[in-house]
């Protein structure tokens, strides 16, 4: 009980070290906007909900923020599909670990722009958001779903098979209880950085509706309150996308192991 209660005045603390490093944050921008005095080079807090209450209202600010949003879904689907294929093959044969092995540490390598640039020249701009996606998430989750499959005990799995063990049991109570904590953390950090690396492809190739040709669209005419309340918002929804898609793992992964 005594535990219980510790744990959660810790829970509770944490809520509240955010809040306020959240509202200190906003106070200096506050201040730092009131300094500069210039909308164009740092609007205030105020300026950028006002211009965020503004995009809510337009359509074509949802219709890009669908398009946008679409991209990034199916891109990170794709990915975790064919790394989970993939990492599953490269676990059980050496030849198909070592074969991928430089794809993977070549495109991890290569700078996002770059990539971006080279791919533009084949693909068509309004899909090169979703490939660039795919391409900078799917190392990070072929590494983190290898190494979860490289972490699972193969003592315990030929015990198993040898107990005439079942090959769903296998996978529901041996394979897939040390492989989730290695796929959240691969989810969480491929989310983020799908996020930032399909807009900067929306940004450069400027394809039709979508959040980043809105992004260069502020930016050329000068719109910074447009700019940071665009950005805000794919902040936000790159946080709210990787809390859910972690809740519904936890989920997931508590229904399994019933």
């Amino acid at each position: 009980m005594a535990l219980f209660l510790v744990k959660n005045s810790t829970i509770k603390n944490r809520k509240y070290y955010t809040l306020f490093a959240f509202l200190f944050w906003l106070i200096v921008w506050f201040f730092l906007s009131l300094a500069v005095g210039e909308e164009m080079l740092l609007p205030s807090p105020l300026e950028t909900l006002s211009s965020l209450a503004k995009n809510i209202k337009s359509t074509e600010f949802w219709l890009s923020l669908l398009t946008t949003f679409r991209n990034i879904v199916f891109s990170l689907l794709i990915s975790l599909v064919l790394s989970s294929l993939f990492a599953f093959l490269a676990n059980n044969y050496y030849f198909v670990e070592v074969l991928l092995s430089p794809i993977v540490k070549t495109v991890r390598s290569v700078p996002v722009a770059s990539v971006i640039i080279l791919i533009l020249l084949w693909v068509k701009s309004k899909n090169l958001s979703l490939v660039i996606s795919f391409l900078v998430t799917f190392p990070l989750l072929y590494t983190s779903i290898l190494s979860g499959l490289k972490n699972t005990s193969s003592e315990l799995l030929e015990m198993a098979f040898n107990y005439s063990v079942g090959l769903k049991k296998r996978i529901r109570y041996i394979l897939l209880p040390e492989l989730f904590p290695f796929l959240k953390n691969g989810i969480s950090n491929a989310i983020g950085l799908g996020w930032k690396s399909s807009v900067a492809a929306e940004v450069i190739a400027l394809p039709k509706n979508t959040l980043g040709s809105m992004l260069y669209e502020s930016k050329v005419y000068l719109l910074s309150s447009d700019l940071f309340a665009l950005t805000l918002t794919i902040v936000l929804l790159s946080i709210c996308f990787e809390k859910l898609s972690i809740f519904l793992l936890g989920k997931l992964e508590a229904r399994i192991m019933r």
